[in-house]
């Protein structure tokens, strides 16, 4: 399953690479640089368009089975009507989690599509689905935790803002993890929203998450091309 950043979503056989069914949407003529990762869950795929749209597609032949909103295109430039869901939507018990710039983050009924909570918030970066809560890098550069079951906010992190663009958050053991445009990773206790610990690793942004690769390290890549092996002690 392929998202390409025409706003077309692609299922290619395995085998041979060929096309088993496509499907797309009309979209804007000025998008973010990106695409919305699909996501697979019982026999739907899930993808987000550069309309602000979620589409719930049936994954043997790409029959739409719903498709919603979460941003609406307003503003006088085209800058300020973007609405891309380039945030990869993430799916747990029944209940797909996305977000969109210049929209909301959502959750939604995998099934039907019907909207269980909403919430203010431009996102671009992939939330990260835990047990209790959904964690959200803003295009504002704070760092959010919700209550994932009805969306209410936990805690609220504005430190990295004037910090560029953040990477999508990651977890550890003890904490949310994000890296931002100052070529820094910060680490965010998970309950909290403390600051626990803050790196440079870089001269350039760091914009690619941090890998978690166990033992509390994480492997960073700078936007220069540089690969960083740091922990939280």
């Amino acid at each position: 399953l392929v998202r390409t950043t025409d706003d077309f979503l692609w299922a290619l056989r395995t085998a041979d690479g060929g096309t088993r069914w496509s499907y797309n949407v009309e979209g804007r003529s000025l998008v973010l640089r990106g695409g919305s990762r699909p996501a697979y869950h019982e026999g739907k795929v899930f993808s987000g368009f550069s309309t602000g749209e979620l589409v719930a597609l049936d994954a043997t032949n790409g029959s739409p089975q719903w498709r919603e909103g979460i941003a609406t295109s307003t503003g006088r430039t085209e800058l300020e009507r973007l609405v891309d869901v380039d945030a990869a939507p993430a799916v747990a018990d029944g209940t797909v989690y996305a977000a969109a710039y210049h929209g909301s983050v959502v959750a939604l009924q995998a099934s039907s599509g019907q909207q269980l909570w909403q919430r203010k918030f431009s996102v671009h970066n992939d939330p990260l689905v835990t047990e209790d809560r959904v964690f959200i890098a803003t295009s504002e550069s704070k760092v959010v935790a919700l209550d994932r079951s009805n969306g209410g906010t936990l805690w609220t992190q504005k430190i990295l803002q004037g910090a560029g663009s953040l990477s999508d958050p990651v977890l550890t053991k003890r904490a949310v993890v994000v890296g931002d445009g100052q070529g820094r990773v910060t680490w965010f206790h998970r309950g909290s929203g403390k600051v626990l610990a803050q790196k440079e690793v870089g001269l350039s942004a760091v914009h690619s998450p941090p890998l978690p690769v166990g033992g509390g390290a994480l492997l960073v890549l700078t936007d220069e091309v540089t690969l960083n092996r740091v922990g939280l002690r």
